[in-house]
């Protein structure tokens, strides 16, 4: 099948229903039967697509697609001109169906400035090196980790929050935090997970949507309202047990979003790399400077959710940076390969940014 020709030509902007019922947010798209199911053609109610046997399992197409032209939460845009392959394979085919409007909630449709956590999310490499920090309670109730710097590199009354990735507290994380500990910051990593992280590279079929939305035991959840708290926990210790005055807070992919909603919780300077999740409006309300270090290979933060997200940036009238690092793909500040020269390099350079943008602007 030539995929381009069932589309219409010029790029045609196509406004539909909300979708309803989005079981898998994208979540398992690598684990496609093949590419040779999808398709999208023209109907007499306009522009459909659909996935073979996965039609009303991915999008419910039949419940949304008679909505065509009636303006609603979600955009879709069909960049036709560009198609010139017979077939594309799942992930590539959302480069251009690119959905403005995924939420957890398909019934409370948002913009995203960077799309819901995937698989990607859960591959890297385990990191070598010993930790320093100590593990810790938090509000005697949440998992931690604590790295504290040396009295004489201690940046008085200052502070890092970590929010993790969706693999939590592990190797590469608190390793991550006693690095800013040897820069001065006294860095909490904190479980906001509620003990229920997931596994690096597991195998087989996984639905990261039942896991963001019931946790791995139905009963678990990991959406902002039960997030939320946790984090709101976090950043009451650091400052009434540990005196912190000045917070800054790191959020990796899953975490990001996170350090974005909670500026008006204290959070005084951000730094996020391959942010997902994070929705415009959260975005746009940040009320201090905000950092990105970006991957050049990034399906859950793509170009146009950079260029999106600087437009946005740019609003707030705050300070803001975003760093694009060639060669490497999502992940690569956590869970990037330091055997590889390119993605060792920019690893140890998003760092620096992390570093060089809280002495600038916290301290």
């Amino acid at each position: 099948m030539n995929f381009s020709q069932h589309v219409a030509r010029p790029r045609q902007r196509i406004e539909v229903g909300r979708v309803l019922g989005l079981p898998t947010q994208f979540g398992n798209l690598e684990q496609a039967p093949g590419p040779e199911i999808w398709q999208i053609w023209r109907g007499n109610d306009g522009l459909k697509w659909g996935a073979g046997s996965w039609r009303g399992c991915l999008f419910r197409a039949q419940q949304c697609l008679s909505k065509i032209n009636r303006k609603q939460e979600i955009v879709i845009d069909a960049c036709s001109e560009t198609l010139e392959a017979d077939t594309l394979s799942p992930p590539s085919l959302l480069l251009f169906l690119r959905c403005k409007g995924i939420s957890s909630n398909p019934h409370n449709p948002c913009t995203m400035a960077s799309n819901p956590p995937a698989k990607c999310c859960t591959i890297g490499v385990k990191h070598e090196g010993e930790t320093t920090g100590q593990s810790i309670k938090v509000a005697n109730k949440h998992d931690a980790y604590l790295a504290t710097p040396t009295a004489d590199k201690a940046h008085r009354g200052a502070g890092i929050l970590l929010i993790p990735d969706v693999i939590g507290i592990w190797k590469n994380s608190k390793l991550i935090a006693d690095q800013f500990a040897a820069n001065g910051y006294l860095t909490l990593l904190i479980d906001v997970f509620n003990g229920d992280a997931l596994p690096l590279n597991r195998s087989g079929p996984f639905d990261f949507n039942a896991w963001l939305t019931k946790g791995s035991d139905g009963n678990n959840p990991h959406t902002k309202e039960a997030v939320d708290p946790i984090v709101e926990d976090a950043i009451k210790a650091l400052k009434e047990e540990y005196g912190v005055e000045k917070l800054g807070a790191v959020g990796y992919c899953f975490g990001a979003k996170y350090v974005v909603r909670h500026y008006k919780d204290g959070i005084k300077v951000g730094y996020a790399a391959h942010p997902s999740f994070v929705e415009e409006d959260e975005l746009a309300a940040i009320q201090g400077p905000f950092s990105i270090a970006a991957a050049e290979t990034d399906s859950i933060f793509p170009a146009e959710k950079r260029h999106r997200s600087e437009e946005i940036l740019q609003k707030t009238g705050q300070p803001y940076q975003i760093n694009l690092y060639s060669g490497v793909e999502h992940g690569f500040a956590v869970r990037g390969d330091p055997n590889m020269k390119a993605t060792r390099y920019a690893k140890e350079q998003a760092f620096l940014q992390a570093v060089t943008w809280f002495d600038n602007y916290l301290l």
